[in-house]
């Protein structure tokens, strides 16, 4: 079962995915690690010492924007890890007790985990030091899952959706605009359904619009004003996985029905 995949910023052929669908809807597979590419995704090579450590049950990888040969791994059960030469080692950087969800990479030397239960954190490539971004109205009781993504163009600006405790709803959709250092809650979708955020639960905010919010779960729907309201988007196949943009107008959806390319609504 893959479940992620980044490409390296400073060799385009170079690739890695990770394997493992700990929270299925079918099935739980953990997966047997990492695998890599070296010639544009022609082909991909098994990373095997990948498949003993905790590095199964992989939620999402990705390739820091300003090391080369430096890639970050969000684990199921073995919390955060690392590797700085191009998968021949891993190291874990961050032990947690809940499932990282969604890391994001910055060009400022630092990365966000999303974990699950706990919030987000921002860790720094260089010392690995830690902050928790849990500021403001960021919920205080109990939540699980959260998707969050930043405005390549503003990346102060920042979104978090955050799922109930029994990950079968919606606590809240949430802005930053100080890089998560404090956040305020926006106005509740009404025509989407959050029931399966175990399953499909993602958000993204498009990289020249910092006002432009996509949130998907079941179904899904998009703001154009930053999360004051909300419209309903063309639904091409129920239970959302996935949202990235191929350029600031475009982007493309994973959903449980495959893959379909969208424009952006001006």
């Amino acid at each position: 079962s893959a479940t992620c995949i980044t490409q390296s910023p400073f060799d385009k052929d170079v690739f890695y995915y990770g394997s493992g669908e700990s929270v299925g809807n079918s099935a739980s597979i953990d997966g047997i690690g990492l695998f890599r590419s070296r010639n544009g995704a022609e082909s991909f090579e098994h990373l095997e010492h990948t498949m003993t450590s905790p590095l199964i049950g992989i939620w999402d990888v990705e390739h820091s924007l300003t090391k080369d040969s430096t890639v970050y791994v969000g684990t199921q059960s073995g919390g955060l890890w690392r590797t700085t030469n191009g998968g021949e080692t891993f190291e874990r950087i961050l032990i947690t007790n809940g499932a990282v969800h969604e890391i994001e990479v910055f060009d400022d030397t630092t990365i966000m985990a999303a974990i699950n239960g706990y919030g987000i954190v921002k860790i720094h490539e260089e010392t690995l030091e830690e902050t928790r971004l849990n500021g403001g109205e960021w919920p205080k009781g109990v939540y699980s899952r959260i998707s969050f993504d930043y405005c390549k163009d503003f990346p102060e600006v920042m979104y978090a959706q955050i799922a109930t405790s029994s990950r079968t709803d919606l606590v809240g959709i949430f802005k930053s605009s100080n890089g998560g250092q404090t956040w305020s809650e926006l106005a509740r979708p009404t025509t989407v359904s959050y029931s399966q955020a175990w399953y499909d639960f993602k958000l993204t905010v498009a990289p020249a619009d910092s006002n432009f919010v996509i949130t998907a779960a079941v179904t899904c729907a998009y703001s154009r004003n930053g999360g004051s309201s909300w419209l309903t988007m063309v639904n091409s196949h129920s239970d959302y996985h996935e949202l990235t943009w191929i350029d600031n107008n475009n982007f493309l959806v994973g959903n449980d029905g495959g893959c379909f390319g969208k424009e952006q609504l001006h």
